[in-house]
């Protein structure tokens, strides 16, 4: 283990030399091209610019003379140089075909060196121009040809540009044309498929997300996504192939006039994914706070850009992750170790793509198709970087499994014994729970037994349906409890004079319901039988009183009650119901007046078809805030009429669908029904509810009594 740690260290130590190199050449050019200025003078000190002829003949002979390798290499750079100048001089002074040779000679020069100058096709190009200008038709093709073989690549100057407006007739042209599209569709074959293979990286890392959950691989897979995007915008010849696959790319691209907003947001998931991927947090927690920092200033640096003030930080943005990751190397994380390993490869190519770009502007003093070059070694080293670190990531997402592997068997060991003494605990729980559950059933059938003992007292308190039926031949009473005993009743009490008959709902339902309902059922007697009330109002408003009272002497705040509709029809004088039928054939009387008082509940009277509604007092028997006597509604009925007093308890049952029946549909449903007899017409009541709620759970108890006089 220690030998391979010690190889690991040489290997690094061996690489970061390396690494140093392109920066030593870097300085090397700087340096050389800084010496170069001494030979633009004389041997009196004055500048030999001012004759260009004078100085190019000069440097030729020193050139030749001139053995010391070093020297002469210097002596030659400066001449390439100059005759750039003389040849841009002559070009502008309309001596074409001087420029032209000076062009060439500059780019003869300038392929001899030991880095071809990047801006070298460019001479070439100004060259043929300068040909064409002077009629040398077959020269400027030459030159255009070799330029674009040197890989010269602007179609779009090639098309317009009006110094070779005489060659575009010639034959010649179309075939430079299918040379140069040729060439440039190789090239852009060559970019796709690096661009290709970052996108395939991309839907690897962000599918690995989406399977392990890490953030870190979120974080490279976006941050290969806007590198990829950074590229085409900077280039968007590179991705033609992209824009034919993604139409919508290229109108996305267009929104932003420039590459930095990308390779702003390029930079942000790069920094969120060394944080996350060193673990930063936890392992390097003062690092961690400077790349807290970083990345604010950078989310800081997006925003401005969207407004068009923001600046390119790619470069500062990575020699900073890369940076810290070189100080994090102390703690010997081998993960730390393969991430320094994997980013010093892009470092690298980013060094190269520099060298590129500062060699041409020493060399040649051209900058133009930067981009074009600099994107090779910048799209390699970021391929080769992110193909590593895939093989780092599969390695880390292996040993995850593997410890998740070994969590697993662990835990199913403790799990199995756990289960054992659980398995024991369960047995003597459930001999328990046996136990518990008979004493349960026995307590339950118990219960179900006195309630339905209680069902029977309850019972005892409703007027029986044959007496109701001996006042009133023509009714029916619909009586649906909630449960086994209900907190709704139907009363009915005869004096010589009068019969009484009710629809009450007490507060709540089920066993409390039904002890309130034996208090207000009481009640009634009482009003009507001790203290001979007689007038509905009154028989309501002693009612209260008796309830209030008989509630208060439990000493304890009990605010139950119950709404009530309460009717008094006159009897004659054979102690029958006014307007029934004395005798045979005797006639029913055409009319006859009730007399009629509600708490809450109204009462609805239907004639031909219409459904008139007499209105309750708004308040409950029992306890109220504004106390006020109830009101006795005097009413003529006429022959045809039917009267139902009910509870709201129809009304309120809700379905399948959370919807409450409401009042409007039962009434829709009782004047849909009166062209039937009243038995008729509360079967049809009972099976309407019984559809309505389904498999729903009943709402509330349920009373309703129709009948004729």
């Amino acid at each position: 283990m220690i030998a391979r740690a010690g190889m690991i260290t040489r290997a690094f130590r061996v690489f970061f030399f390396l690494l140093i190199l392109p920066c030593a050449f870097i300085n090397a050019q700087v340096s050389f091209h800084s010496d170069s200025i001494s030979f633009r003078y004389d041997s009196e000190g004055k500048d030999v610019h001012k004759n260009y002829s004078h100085s190019i003949d000069s440097l030729r002979t020193l050139l030749k003379s001139n053995t010391d390798s070093v020297h002469k290499r210097k002596i030659k750079s400066v001449l390439h140089g100059e005759l750039q100048s003389e040849a841009k001089n002559n070009y502008d002074s309309a001596h074409y075909e001087k420029s032209a040779l000076l062009y060439e000679e500059a780019f003869d020069m300038g392929t001899g060196k030991g880095l071809k100058a990047m801006g070298a096709n460019n001479l070439l190009y100004n060259a043929g121009c300068s040909w064409a200008l002077i009629g040398e038709k077959e020269k400027a093709f030459a030159d255009l040809e070799k330029a674009i073989d040197n890989g010269w690549s602007d179609l779009n100057l090639l098309k317009t540009d009006k110094d070779l407006a005489s060659l575009r007739s010639e034959k010649a042209w179309f075939a430079l044309m299918a040379k140069f599209q040729t060439t440039e569709k190789i090239h852009t074959y060559l970019k796709g498929i690096f661009f290709g293979i970052l996108f395939i990286l991309f839907l690897n890392y962000l599918f690995l997300f989406f399977s392990v959950k890490d953030t870190s691989l979120l974080y490279y897979s976006l941050f290969l996504l806007f590198g990829a995007l950074t590229q085409i915008n900077t280039v968007p010849e590179s991705g033609t192939y992209f824009f034919h696959l993604l139409p919508g790319l290229k109108a996305l691209l267009s929104k932003f006039d420039s590459s930095i907003f990308y390779a702003s947001m390029m930079m942000l998931f790069y920094s969120l994914f060394t944080r996350k991927f060193l673990d930063l947090k936890e392992k390097f927690k003062k690092k961690d706070k400077w790349m807290k920092f970083f990345i604010a200033y950078s989310i800081v640096n997006i925003l401005l850009t969207l407004i068009g003030h923001g600046w390119s930080h790619g470069g500062a943005a990575f020699l900073f992750t890369f940076i810290i990751s070189l100080t994090c190397l102390k703690k010997g994380n081998r993960q730390v170790k393969y991430f320094v390993l994997a980013n010093s490869i892009y470092f690298m190519a980013f060094l190269a793509a520099l060298t590129i770009a500062l060699v041409n502007l020493f060399n040649s003093g051209q900058t133009s198709g930067f981009q074009d070059f600099t994107l090779v070694p910048d799209l390699v080293g970021l391929v080769a970087s992110a193909t590593l670190l895939s093989f780092v990531m599969g390695n880390k997402i292996n040993a995850l499994k593997t410890e998740t592997i070994r969590a697993q068997e662990k835990a199913l060991v403790v799990l199995e014994e756990r289960v054992v003494e659980r398995t024991t605990e369960l047995v003597k729980e459930k001999n328990e729970v046996v136990r518990q559950k008979i004493l349960v059933e026995e307590k339950q059938h118990e219960i179900v037994d006195s309630i339905t003992y209680a069902q029977r007292l309850q019972q005892a308190i409703l007027p029986p349906l044959s007496e109701i039926n001996l006042h009133f031949p023509e009714s029916f009473v619909l009586y649906l409890p909630k449960d086994i005993v209900a907190g709704d009743f139907y009363w009915m009490y005869a004096t010589k004079g009068y019969v009484f008959i009710a629809a009450a709902d007490c507060t709540g339902h089920g066993v409390p319901g039904a002890l309130v309902s034996v208090v207000c059922s009481n009640a009634l007697n009482r009003a009507v039988k001790e203290f001979g009330c007689l007038d509905t109002g009154k028989i309501l408003d002693k009612v209260s009183e008796l309830v209030i009272e008989t509630f208060e002497k439990s000493g304890e705040e009990i605010n139950d009650g119950m709404d009530i509709s309460l009717m008094r029809v006159q009897r004659n004088r054979g102690g029958e119901v006014a307007g029934r039928r004395t005798e045979p054939g005797s006639v029913r009387a055409e009319s006859t007046e009730i007399q009629w008082s509600g708490a809450n509940n109204p009462l609805w009277i239907i004639k031909d078809s219409v459904l008139t509604e007499v209105k309750a007092d708004k308040q409950p028997i029992g306890k109220s805030k504004e106390r006020k006597s109830f009101t006795s509604h005097f009413i003529k009925v006429t022959k045809g009429v039917t009267i139902f007093l009910i509870t709201d308890g129809y009304a309120d049952q809700f379905s399948e669908e959370d919807k409450k029946l409401m009042k409007r549909r039962f009434k829709e449903l009782l004047l849909s029904v009166q062209d039937k007899s009243l038995p008729e017409q509360k079967k049809l009541l009972a099976e309407h509810h019984t559809k309505w709620k389904a498999r729903v759970e009943q709402t509330d108890d349920v009373t309703v009594i129709g009948l004729k006089l």
